[in-house]
């Protein structure tokens, strides 16, 4: 690897040290708009309604628009859980697509089925892993591509989300939807997906993963993240991805 010029290595540190976050969405009324984007991956509330306009396939309540990727229960002493869909790859064909500012994006989305005033989720992490074959097993993926982290180690950034039932899935309960990730198609680079989760804070129930069964019609406008962040961030994952294979 080719040493960092100096320019590239402030650019680089600024970058990283801005955009390593502990962030909220929707953990009270005036967040119940925020987003947020780690590493090209957007993350925003299921009831996210900048603009006034909600995404048509949440607002209809319709459990049917939506398939399940997996679903899990968690560890009831510490309300934490870590874990993947290692009851089969998720083909990539499957995952309905996102255009944001020319740029196309698998829509994942993220359930959970709390209980109490108040309480609040944190999702610790998020990774794609991705293989040819749809029938890997055992939390070893040493042989798969991991093509996206919302977290970046290797740098010291550790990203998270807080956010409450109430507020993301709408409704003051948990409702069909709570989070809405976006992550960039052309980051995924084999057949199969496998989606490994880290949470804490789960206090009642099944929690899952799900994609939506129909792409959002074109003449819909969902709310877009800042320009300037995107390109920023956009700006730093192509240095990083240039230096790496220098």
């Amino acid at each position: 690897m080719k040493p960092l010029s100096l320019t590239a290595a402030v650019y680089l540190s600024v970058v990283t040290a801005v955009f390593a976050a502990h962030v909220e969405i929707a953990t009270n009324e005036s967040n119940i708009n925020n987003q947020e984007v780690f590493n090209g991956g957007i993350f925003r509330s299921g009831q996210n309604t900048i603009e006034g306009q909600l995404d048509p396939r949440i607002a209809a309540g319709d459990k049917k628009a939506f398939t399940e990727i997996f679903q899990w229960s968690h560890d009831k002493k510490t309300g934490s859980f870590l874990g993947y869909n290692e009851n089969a790859g998720l083909s990539l064909d499957l995952i309905t697509k996102r255009k944001i500012q020319g740029v196309e994006y698998y829509e994942l989305l993220l359930n959970v089925n709390e209980q109490g005033n108040g309480t609040i989720t944190t999702f610790e992490t998020f990774q794609i892993y991705t293989s040819d074959s749809a029938s890997e097993t055992g939390l070893d993926f040493s042989n798969l591509e991991l093509d996206y982290d919302m977290d970046d180690p290797e740098n010291g950034i550790d990203n998270s989300i807080d956010f409450s039932y109430e507020l993301a899935g709408g409704k003051g309960q948990s409702g069909v939807i709570d989070l809405i990730i976006y992550v960039p198609q052309t980051y995924l680079t084999k057949t199969y997906a496998y989606i490994n989760i880290g949470m804490s804070g789960l206090t009642n129930g099944w929690d899952n993963m799900l994609y939506f069964n129909e792409p959002l019609s074109d003449d819909v406008v969902i709310p877009e993240p800042a320009t300037a962040v995107l390109m920023v961030l956009g700006g730093a994952i192509a240095l990083r991805k240039t230096l790496n294979k220098s």
